[in-house]
């Protein structure tokens, strides 16, 4: 029988007292150990401890500082870099530990495991971070803030010790226009709750992020809105690395459900999350920790797959194939730097354009995950492009982007959905920037400008006036990471808005910050010259079993 250290006090950096509970093996001896530091109470992570000790290893959870009975102030993105290393220090120290520790977390906690794995300290086996919330959860990348998401999380979780769940969601349904209120730092008062840290999260800046050294295991769902952070993280580690997306939301697939939205999870797709993390970790103890990528290809029953380090067969395989400007079933390709290694990115010219009034008084809808949007394509504040049919069925693996020369303040919002023959269209992702921001989103270049050619999707890049309403300005949009095999004579649809509400704050259209204003204005936009770039797989490597694909992947 496994053996339980209930409400263990460790002292974090400056003392303050954090409670663990401490899972041991049944059998005498020293155990690998994994540990885990939470704000979601370490009492849900009670089962799972003990089929980690009924495995031969111990398993260690905390509550962050602040939350439950940890002692201290919870200040989200804050101490757990520093709380965390003391937590390894403790279980380094333990006569039952044998010197291997697997730092593990989900969503805030990959967050704690990747911090406490910073700089490589003594004694990390490996990271496993699973749907990873890595500090840009208040805006997105580009600097546009975030509405629902934000509320939502913060109403549960933040400036509280413990959880307020269903407050949001019960607030709105007795208060439909609640999300509308202005000034939207004063939301708080409305929904009727304290809290003090609602402002600050827009504010302050997101933590640099942690480069992991270790071994890591990087896993996402290709439904969840952490996808290109897990990503991100993979890209940059230093050692042993392996990226696993799974046809999952955020829940890593522990809620049984038939479908994602309005898409079917294909059989092949139903591997349970935790069997690739046992497998990766059964190879990790066995000090041969794999390197390689494995993705769900939604539209397929099977995973794209490669070894590495973080280099598949197929991105190889992409290099060696077709030079500048060769030909896939979607147009012209071209070498685009920020995808996948080597990834081919298919340019495809979106003929039309039109102009449409952003009005914050009836914004743009926005909508959660691979939903059918027909309807909105009909509404009179949005430009719809679409692509000619693909000529034969295309793999994508990589995040797509649209560029398109636009006129008027505020932000850009753009949707990609696919077509479907029975007249759907069932959402593939969508990005939002802000014009005042260059139009560039996440993903884009560094230096913050354009790549040599980008501007031929619209001629030469237009200049602005003082005001930015009288000459059009590239807009270049990247995409969340998507992984889908379209069959022949799939059409994708492009939509651009000037509103994605609620997901995010709406732009006033005048000088004043969007968080701040009182006062919403009409805003008068166009659109024209349209390009979506596709990142194309075109000769991509299957399996039908990514456990064995990973048990056996170099």
């Amino acid at each position: 029988m496994t053996v339980l250290h209930g409400a263990v006090r460790v002292p974090g950096h400056d003392g303050t007292e954090l409670v663990a509970d401490a899972v041991l093996p049944s059998a005498d001896g020293r155990h690998p150990v994994i540990v885990m530091r939470t704000p979601y109470g370490r009492t849900r992570h009670l089962a799972e401890a003990h089929g980690w000790a009924r495995r031969g290893i111990a398993a260690v959870v905390q509550d962050v500082r602040g939350r439950y009975e940890s002692g201290g102030r919870w200040e989200p993105y804050v101490h757990e870099r520093e709380d965390g290393r003391e937590l390894l220090r403790w279980v380094l120290g333990r006569p039952w530990c044998d010197g291997r520790v697997i730092l593990y977390g989900s969503s805030y906690g990959a967050f704690c495991a990747v911090e406490a794995a910073a700089g490589e300290p003594e004694g990390v086996a490996g990271v496993i971070s699973a749907v990873p919330a890595l500090g840009a959860v208040a805006r997105e990348p580009g600097g546009v803030p975030k509405l629902y998401s934000h509320a939502w999380w913060w109403t549960t979780y933040g400036d509280g010790r413990t959880e307020r769940v269903g407050l949001l969601d019960t607030r709105i349904a007795d208060d439909p226009d609640a999300l509308r209120h202005l000034p939207v730092t004063d939301l708080p008062a409305r929904l009727g709750v304290p809290l003090p840290g609602w402002e600050r999260a827009w504010r302050d800046p997101a933590p640099p992020r942690a480069d992991v050294r270790v071994p890591l295991l990087s896993v996402a769902g290709l439904h969840d809105p952490f996808l290109d952070d897990a990503v991100d993280l993979w890209r940059r580690a230093r050692g042993p690395r392996t990226l696993v997306v799974g046809a999952w939301q955020h829940d890593l697939g522990l809620v049984n459900r038939e479908r994602n939205g309005d898409r079917p999870i294909a059989p092949g797709h139903r591997v349970p999350a935790a069997r690739l993390i046992m497998t990766w970790i059964d190879r990790l103890l066995a000090g041969d920790p794999p390197s390689t990528v494995l993705l769900a290809a939604e539209g397929d029953d099977r995973w794209l797959a490669g070894q590495g380090p973080g280099e598949p067969p197929w991105l190889r395989r992409i290099r060696a194939t077709g030079g500048e400007g060769a030909r896939t079933p979607v147009g012209q390709v071209r070498d685009h730097g920020d995808e996948w290694p080597g990834t081919r990115i298919a340019e495809m010219d979106l003929p039309g354009g039109g102009a449409f009034v952003a009005d914050p008084g009836d914004p743009f809808p926005s909508r959660m995950g691979p939903v059918d949007v027909t309807s909105d394509a009909g509404r009179a504040d949005v430009v719809v492009f679409r692509t000619d049919p693909f000529e034969r069925a295309v793999t994508v693996a990589g995040r797509p982007a649209v560029t398109f020369a636009g006129i008027g303040e505020g932000h850009w919002a753009v949707r990609l959905a696919e077509e479907h023959p029975d007249g759907r269209a069932v959402q593939l992702g969508h990005a939002v920037a802000d014009h005042e921001g260059g139009g560039l989103s996440s993903g884009d270049h560094e230096d913050g400008g354009l790549r040599p050619g980008d501007h031929d999707a619209v001629g030469p890049r237009p200049g602005r006036t003082a005001a930015g309403r009288d000459r059009a300005g590239l807009q270049r949009l990247s995409l969340p990471t998507i992984v889908h095999r379209f069959p022949e004579g799939a059409r994708l649809r492009v939509e651009v808005a000037g509103h994605h509400f609620p997901l995010h704050v709406r732009h006033p259209h005048t000088a004043e910050d969007p968080l701040t204003a009182r006062t919403l204005l009409p805003s008068a936009r166009s659109v024209t010259g349209a390009r979506l770039l596709l990142p194309v797989v075109p000769d991509p490597a299957w399996t039908a079993d990514p456990v064995k694909e990973l048990q056996e992947a170099p």
